[in-house]
């Protein structure tokens, strides 16, 4: 990575090995970390479980990985329901959780529903996940100019 001039990452969904974020730190690779949720729609995330093991999930996350500080973003729900009114509930609590363990960084989600998104304004940093013509035909200018 640090040959081809990369100096950050995004992590997968997944707890990272305390190893990679070590190196990370070690090298000064910026790191983005999120939670395990990915690509759920609404009903997947009215699942009766879905909301403990997101919270613990976060506070695992953060409780074993704040004193890295190649972290420099917390990151949810990876292209999950964010464009309805129950998943926008899911995004705030999930984001209040994170910020009452940790102010110091931000916090971010990627999204793929470009335009009925209803969740943008809550994150620090709105992130879209850009694949041209996999989610559907999105030719790139025309996105800038809606």
């Amino acid at each position: 990575m640090q040959e081809a001039g990369a100096n950050a990452l995004r992590t997968c969904h997944y707890p990272n090995d305390e190893r990679f974020l070590d190196l990370c730190d070690e090298r000064g690779i910026l790191v983005w970390e999120e939670n395990h949720a990915r690509g759920l729609g609404l009903e997947s995330m009215q699942n009766p479980n879905f909301d403990r093991q997101c919270e613990d999930c976060i506070r695992e996350m953060i409780e074993n990985h704040y004193n890295h500080p190649s972290i420099i973003i917390w990151g949810i729900l990876n292209e999950c329901a964010s464009e309805t009114e129950e998943g926008r509930e899911k995004y705030a609590r999930q984001y209040a959780q994170i910020k009452s363990m940790d102010a110091s960084r931000p916090t971010t989600s990627a999204t793929c529903r470009h335009f009925t998104d209803i969740s943008l304004d809550l994150p620090d940093i709105v992130s879209f996940n850009m694949y041209s013509s996999w989610y559907q035909p999105l030719y790139f200018p025309l996105f800038l100019k809606r």
